[in-house]
């Protein structure tokens, strides 16, 4: 177990929600790097609970696809409770490190819906990895750490 490590994997992915929040305040968001942003939070927040059960990971670690990172998790460390029914969420999630960031990518339109969604998304990868990075530092004798609430798990994808 690589606490400190997982806890610097989650610092990474608190700063890129706090900075999607940011991004697309009013009043002159900017939704596309903000939804980015919120990809790359549910992503650091899954690498951090890969780094909690086995250090480096570098070969892990090479994805940017947050249900690979998803399959990684349960083939390294087994099915974890807390995080099934996530897959649509992480598809949905994964495209948007991509598709407002280049031109010609959106398959739909950037909306308020679609990053009101993602930003509640990535705050749900980040709730669950929190809790279990929590539980599993728990169960290892290490109880530092501070817990939060997820809501449930819901099938949903980016679109309206």
């Amino acid at each position: 177990m690589n606490a400190t490590d997982a806890d610097e994997w989650m610092k990474f992915a608190e700063d890129d929600l706090a900075s999607a929040k940011k991004l697309i305040a009013p009043p002159d968001p900017r939704w596309g790097t903000g939804a980015y942003h919120c990809q790359q939070a549910a992503e650091k927040a899954m690498k951090a609970l890969l780094v909690l059960h086995g250090g480096g990971l570098q070969k892990r670690m090479e994805t940017h696809d947050i249900g690979v990172l998803l399959e990684k998790l349960a083939e390294y460390i087994g099915d974890i409770e807390g995080l099934e029914g996530l897959e649509l969420k992480a598809e949905g999630l994964s495209q948007l490190s991509t598709m407002y960031r280049y031109p010609g990518l959106a398959s739909q339109p950037l909306t308020q819906e679609v990053i009101d969604k993602a930003v509640a998304d990535a705050e749900l990868f980040l709730s669950k990895a929190r809790q279990l990075i929590v539980s599993m530092k728990n169960r290892a004798g290490d109880g530092s750490g501070g817990g939060a609430s997820g809501g449930p798990a819901t099938r949903a994808k980016y679109s309206h």
